[in-house]
């Protein structure tokens, strides 16, 4: 990794650090927004770790990750459908970026750049804002479906802690957010 891209990680943790999803009551139309939006940055991560993983374990969870987004995908479009809102079809710059820096970084360390940046911490912000969803989201169909995706997503941010503690290699780096 080149010191422009170390650079641009450090840069873009720390501004993902700076931008909380929190918020005493939820606009149920940002949620909506935001959640297809993390969506969009998932399944662009999963679909180039399906390429350029060197791990089936890490293949495996990019494919799930597909998979759910798909089928989340589908009930966000009807839930803004139905709320006359429209979701964003493309990446923010920001997560285009930290695509590029998880592209173009070495590709020894790639599993581990695509775990921690789209495994871990996306988990973690996703559950962040679907609780918010969960607890005060005006629509009832929004509140629900807030609701019934926290399992999953649950469920996914366990499994990306459980790849970062396969390889010993690099599982240091994810032991304390294990903990």
């Amino acid at each position: 990794m080149s010191i422009v891209q170390a650079v641009q990680l450090v840069l873009l943790t720390l501004s993902s650090l700076l931008v909380s999803v929190r918020a005493e009551r939820v606009d149920d139309a940002a949620f909506l927004r935001r959640a297809a939006q993390l969506g969009l940055a998932e399944v662009a991560a999963s679909k180039m770790a399906l390429v350029k993983s060197r791990s089936p374990a890490v293949r495996s969870f990019a494919d799930a990750v597909l998979a759910d987004h798909s089928r989340l995908r589908e009930q966000l479009q009807s839930l803004a459908d139905e709320a006359d809102v429209e979701l964003p079809v493309g990446l923010t710059l920001r997560q285009k970026l930290t695509l590029r820096v998880l592209r173009d970084g070495s590709d020894d360390k790639f599993d581990q750049r695509f775990t921690d940046s789209f495994g871990v911490k996306a988990y973690a912000r996703a559950i962040e804002l679907f609780e918010a969803a969960a607890a005060s989201a005006r629509d009832p169909d929004v509140q629900a479906f807030a609701e019934s995706a926290l399992p999953t997503l649950r469920d996914r941010l366990d499994a990306a802690k459980d790849l970062g503690r396969r390889d010993e290699g690099w599982a240091g780096s994810l032991g304390w957010i294990a903990r």
